[in-house]
């Protein structure tokens, strides 16, 4: 059986290698002047349509109200952070906000890893 702590160790990874190709796709796009706001849009409609097979797996009419509220405001949050973080990458350049990112995603797993 895997531990959890290389579950949440492997998810990092990934998440911190996915967000990183994020980072500088934007900030490539952003410097040939494509637009940042269709970029992202694509990128979330495909995450979007990646995960949906993933409904099928799971009975989401049995989900909780409070669950649906977290999803809601996560949701609402990622907006938030993409609008943020466009002008972030053309002050700043791709270091200063992807460790900031990278932060974000870091205590949550180490958090969940602890006894």
């Amino acid at each position: 059986m895997v531990s959890s702590i290389w579950v949440g160790t492997a998810f990092l990874a990934l998440a911190v290698l996915a967000t990183s190709a994020f980072m500088w796709i934007m900030r490539l796009s952003q410097e040939r002047g494509y637009s940042v706001l269709a970029v992202g849009g694509t990128n979330y409609l495909t995450a979007a349509a990646v995960a949906l097979p993933l409904t099928s797996v799971h009975d989401l009419r049995a989900a909780p109200v409070g669950l649906w509220l977290i999803a809601s405001a996560s949701g609402v949050g990622f907006v938030l952070t993409y609008l943020l973080l466009i002008p972030a990458l053309r002050h700043y350049g791709v270091a200063t906000p992807t460790a900031a990112v990278q932060v974000s995603m870091v205590v949550p797993v180490v958090h969940g890893n602890l006894p």
